[in-house]
C-alpha cells in the first residue's frame, strides 16, 4: 500500500487545488491519504482551534470525492492548538 501524506501543518490548500492534487495522486498510483490536519480544519469539538479560514464542510467534500471519484482510503490525524492542553 501507498500513502501520500497531506500535512497541513505550514500550508493552506485551496479546496480546487487540493482536488487537482488527489486526482495526480491517485494516478501516480497511490492507494490512501493520510492527512495531518493540525489546526486547518474546523472541528465542532474545538472551532476555537482552527484558523480563520480553516475548511470545515469542504474537507468532509474533498473525503467523499476520495472515495467515489478516486477510490482512496484516507485517515486523518487530528490535532488540537497547543492552548488547550
Amino acid at each position: 500500500m501507498l500513502i501520500f501524506h497531506m500535512d497541513f501543518n505550514f500550508v493552506r490548500l485551496r479546496l480546487e487545488f487540493a482536488i487537482k492534487l488527489l486526482d495526480r495522486v491517485a494516478l501516480l498510483g497511490y492507494d490512501a491519504i493520510l492527512w495531518e490536519l493540525e489546526n486547518q480544519v474546523r472541528w465542532g469539538s474545538c472551532p476555537e482551534c482552527a484558523v480563520p479560514d480553516a475548511w470545515s464542510e469542504c474537507f468532509k467534500t474533498v473525503r467523499k470525492w476520495l472515495h467515489f471519484n478516486l477510490d482512496l482510503e484516507d485517515n486523518y490525524i487530528r490535532k488540537h492548538c497547543e492552548s488547550l492542553k
